[in-house]
């Protein structure tokens, strides 16, 4: 996934690799640990208590396959013809905390589709 990072050059290339912590891996998540609220999606370890979230400002459809520990939200680019170039605004970021519907109301207050360098 390419993400833009405040303080770092686009693009960074954001890599995740599951955990295998006592909590378990990612494989062994139980189904229901993926939230979609468009644009965000949003995945929980098994405690629900600590989440990944991203977002892009035109978010097409977010997403999960339940075989897979995976999570989408893809995004939808404007037609480039060539030579133009269009930037899409993204949002990643960890929570840790019981109330994810409150940080997604935190995030969505901040405007971040809206901050361009």
């Amino acid at each position: 996934m390419l993400a833009a990072c405040p303080g770092v050059d686009w693009p960074a290339r954001v890599h995740a690799e599951p955990s295998n912590e006592a909590n378990g891996s990612a494989k062994d998540l139980p189904s229901g640990m993926t939230l979609f609220r468009p644009p965000y999606a949003a995945i929980s370890d098994g405690s629900r208590r600590r989440w990944v979230i991203f977002a892009w400002e035109r978010t097409q459809r977010a997403w999960s396959n339940a075989r897979v520990p995976c999570l989408h939200a893809d995004p939808e680019f404007p037609v480039c013809k060539p030579g133009q170039r269009h930037e899409l605004a993204g949002w990643f970021s960890f929570y840790e905390g019981e109330d994810i519907e409150g940080e997604l109301a935190r995030i969505d207050a901040l405007q971040w589709w809206k901050e361009r360098r």
